[in-house]
């Protein structure tokens, strides 16, 4: 594989789409890459990795998808993991392509919860140690397929008051993670490693936040493997949309 500025990679990626706009495929959607990363094509597919922690991201475009296996052929023997984020489930051609190469694990779908703001806003503190919060980000979630945060972008979040904690006897039982967006906000990640009632004391504590935020529209990704998240969420009465991450591990 040969190395590439980001911007170029993008240019190529619209030179397939251009060339046949009726079968062009591609799972990069102007996501934050890396300035430089290593790509490799021919006449109608490309593919690209870009490093996150200790692992790489796949992203392809092509217009033919027996061009398009015939470049994962050739992919280093490094760990790389691929996410499709698509309405439907990838294509026959698509799934054919990677079958050889790459192993599916999970999927995850979106779901989404409207708001009713009120007037009356109640002060939400939270203590928050920043050090065990990530420790148990890193140790409780995928760290593949999840986008866990780096420690800085941690700090920013709790200084604006976006990490929710519930704390009995001294230890920390629970937390949410979330991002705010306008009148929008994004629930990053929500553990419990307390009770039940700590649970319903955080959901009822990130919903304080939220009303003191404004916020009208709450959505996030979960993976359908997991059956506690599920049924967590459907008390909470969040809605799916049809929106998927189809995610796979290179074997």
């Amino acid at each position: 594989m040969q190395s590439i500025k980001s911007n170029e990679i993008v240019k190529k990626i619209n030179n397939l789409r251009k060339k046949n706009i009726n079968n062009f495929q591609s799972n990069y959607f102007f996501t934050q890459i890396e300035e430089d990363i290593l790509y490799a094509e021919n006449n109608d597919a490309l593919v690209f990795l870009s490093r996150e922690k200790t692992f790489y991201k796949l992203f392809y475009a092509f217009v033919d998808a027996v061009s398009f296996s015939n470049l994962l052929k050739d992919l280093p023997d490094i760990k790389i993991y691929l996410e499709i984020i698509s309405k439907q489930e990838p294509s026959h051609d698509l799934q054919t392509a990677l079958k050889p190469y790459f192993e599916y694990k999970t999927t995850y779908q979106k779901l989404y919860k409207k708001l009713d703001v009120i007037e009356k806003k109640i002060p939400v503190i939270s203590t928050v140690d920043i050090d065990l919060i990530f420790e148990k980000l890193y140790q409780s979630f995928d760290i593949y397929f999840e986008h866990l945060m780096q420690k800085e972008e941690l700090i920013e979040l709790a200084s604006n008051n976006k990490v929710i904690t519930i704390y009995e006897n001294n230890e920390m039982t629970s937390f949410i993670i979330y991002k705010v967006q306008g009148t929008k906000a994004y629930l990053n990640q929500i553990a419990n490693y307390g009770s039940k009632s700590n649970l319903i004391d955080l959901w009822k504590k990130f919903y304080l936040a939220l009303n003191n935020d404004g916020i009208k529209y709450l959505d996030l990704w979960y993976n359908k493997q997991n059956k506690k998240a599920e049924n967590m969420y459907n008390i909470e009465q969040f809605q799916p949309l049809n929106m998927f991450n189809y995610c796979y591990k290179k074997v």
